[in-house]
């Protein structure tokens, strides 16, 4: 945690608990920072969440849990939400603004610096979602596209996406723990805590009997270090812009959108709109989380869509 903590460069009071995936990740963010603006700035009716048109699924899941409503912002033609284009959207109910840190469909990294400039000119709570893309923070040449994430009041990543960790582990965070603690700690005679100077971690998210999570995490830092690990995340941005570039180079093969981090979005130009659908998808995706995938390998597999 306190490395996690360290790349997003939060203050010693951040900390938070490892939780069973990006979604009550979320949920448990979303719900402390409705608590934080209920008892710093209480209003009638404030009930949205403001977030970007290519969010996870699971803010949506999250409203519906939370009975609250989701104001999507289009994204632009990169896949970000920028401050700009989210202005227009903020009204007297919002109480937290999500943004993409990694977005799942197309990998963008919402405008973070601007829209914490936004939240904190009008009393928001700013959760950054990097369950995919946040593992991004410990390559040093990526984390500019985090810029602004020091500000964010929260932030989930999940190891089992992209920091080689099994299922079941999502890290979620908050910049000032006590946030977290005041949303989720439960008090009860059962439950009284016997030495009260250790963290709790049941204190943090909806769960409360837990199971420690974090050393699937843990161990492979010990074993590895931070610097395998900032290599290995250098080496599938590396991987994905040499797979784009190939793309690119390729007849017969659209390049859609580079990698913003290691997903990549294209289509063959052979293949008409209703092969596309039976696909699923109108266009074609790849995200690159193994150090180990080799660009040539899948760009010969490419070359047979054309």
């Amino acid at each position: 945690m306190r490395w996690i903590a360290d790349l997003a460069g939060w203050p010693a009071s951040a900390g938070g608990v490892f939780v069973a995936g990006g979604t009550l990740g979320n949920l448990s963010a979303l719900h402390a920072a409705r608590e934080w603006h209920r008892r710093y700035r209480p209003c009638e009716g404030c009930g949205a969440i403001l977030c970007s048109s290519e969010a996870h699924s699971s803010i949506q899941a999250v409203a519906r849990v939370m009975n609250v409503a989701v104001i999507a912002v289009e994204a632009d033609e990169t896949g970000r939400m920028t401050a700009q284009d989210a202005i227009p959207h903020l009204s007297e109910a919002v109480f937290a603004v999500v943004a993409n840190g990694g977005a799942p469909n197309c990998g963008a990294v919402d405008d973070i610096a601007g829209l914490a400039d936004l939240a904190q000119a009008h009393g928001l709570w700013l959760h950054v979602d990097g369950a995919y893309g946040g593992a991004a923070l410990a390559a040093p040449a990526m984390r500019p596209a985090f810029d602004g994430i020091e500000r964010a009041d929260s932030l989930i990543v999940d190891p089992h996406e992209w920091l080689f960790a099994p299922y079941d582990n999502c890290a979620l965070l908050y910049r000032d723990a006590g946030h977290g603690a005041a949303a989720h700690g439960q008090q009860a005679v059962y439950l009284d805590t016997v030495d009260k100077t250790h963290w709790n971690p049941s204190d943090y998210a909806l769960h409360l009997t837990r199971r420690a999570r974090g050393l699937l995490l843990w161990y492979s830092l010990a074993v590895h270090g931070t610097e395998a690990y900032a290599e290995a995340i250098a080496t599938t941005r590396q991987v994905a812009e040499d797979i784009a570039k190939g793309i690119d180079a390729t007849p017969g093969l659209d390049l859609l959108l580079d990698p913003q981090l290691t997903v990549i979005l294209f289509r063959p130009q052979n293949m008409d709109e209703a092969e596309m659908i039976a696909w699923g998808e109108m266009v074609f995706r790849l995200c690159i989380v193994n150090p180990a995938t080799r660009a040539d390998e899948v760009l010969a597999i490419l070359e047979t869509l054309t």
